[in-house]
């Protein structure tokens, strides 16, 4: 059962928020559930580090919460905490999981142009997998000559899944 801290200074909140991040971490093996996902985000709000929402975003992404993981990107950049590769990765999967690929494009094309972050594999892969799960071929296929032309080179996954659009 979770505790809230609601007057817990600075140390144990930290603590606090560490060991919901790490059950919320944990949880991804085992058939994450909804109801703990809230339960254990309620418990890091407010959010306060760059690592406390890397790890709601992840677990938003991993419930199809594609709205929420991307309203906490934007909290970040807002609030001035760089999102990095991982936090966009996920947002990006959310969105594909969600069957809203075009906003999976948009936060690529966005990342893209902030340039402040190399891209890798995982991040093209995460929006190819996107429109594979709308059966975008089309545009599956585009990401992948994008990611080649951008120099990262594809691997397996990238290619098994364009071809699965």
């Amino acid at each position: 059962m979770w505790l809230a801290l609601p007057t817990a200074d600075s140390a144990t909140r930290r603590r606090f928020s560490n060991a919901a991040a790490i059950y919320l971490n944990d949880a991804f093996g085992e058939g994450f559930k909804e109801s703990l996902v809230e339960a254990c985000l309620q418990q890091l709000r407010p959010l306060q580090t760059a690592s406390e929402y890397s790890t709601s975003i992840v677990a938003l992404s991993r419930v199809r919460r594609a709205r929420q993981a991307v309203e906490l990107l934007e909290e970040m950049k807002q609030r001035e905490l760089a999102p990095n590769l991982y936090c966009y990765s996920a947002a990006i999967s959310a969105c594909g999981k969600s069957g809203q690929w075009r906003r999976a494009l948009a936060l690529l094309r966005e990342l893209r142009d902030e340039r402040a972050i190399e891209l890798n594999a995982v991040v093209w892969n995460a929006a190819i997998s996107a429109c594979e799960k709308a059966g975008e071929l089309k545009s599956a296929l585009k990401l992948l000559g994008e990611m080649e032309a951008s120099g990262v080179e594809p691997d397996f996954v990238s290619y098994s899944t364009a071809i699965s659009a």
